[in-house]
């Protein structure tokens, strides 16, 4: 009767908001689940540096395209993709990241390199943030 009919529309509101989060967070069923393709990010920084270093394992060097400017670093590149695939886990398809560097470098200066998967790059900080010693006269 009533307490039927309040615990129904209880279920169904349940029902409703369970429905609306798993469409906005969960991948469609099939016979693929669905990653988001950004690389893994870490930051890291120290007087003289900022270093980031991305997860990009399967990604060959020609794949990766990185751009400093404005403060603001770029990682784009394409993961590896196979027409034949019936079942996929792993990230395929293009990935792009911007990272917001958290001190001013020197664009001139900044290098790469990509070893085992695992893309390091270093940015060195210029002269005007990097700290100063101060000797002590007398």
């Amino acid at each position: 009767s009533f307490k039927m009919l309040v615990l129904r529309n209880q279920f169904n509101e349940f029902e409703r908001l369970f429905n609306s989060f798993n469409s906005l967070y969960t991948p469609v069923i099939s016979n693929s689940y669905q990653m988001d393709n950004d690389p893994a990010v870490n930051v890291y920084e120290n007087g003289e540096s900022v270093k980031v270093v991305a997860e990009l394992p399967g990604v060959e060097k020609d794949n990766i395209s990185i751009s400093s400017e404005n403060e603001r670093l770029t990682i784009s590149g394409q993961w590896e993709t196979d027409d034949e695939l019936t079942r996929s886990e792993r990230r395929s398809g293009e990935f792009e990241t911007v990272i917001q560097i958290p001190s001013k470098v020197e664009n001139d200066s900044i290098s790469a390199e990509l070893k085992n998967g695992i893309l390091t790059i270093t940015l060195p900080k210029t002269a005007e943030v990097k700290p100063k010693q101060i000797e002590i006269n007398g």
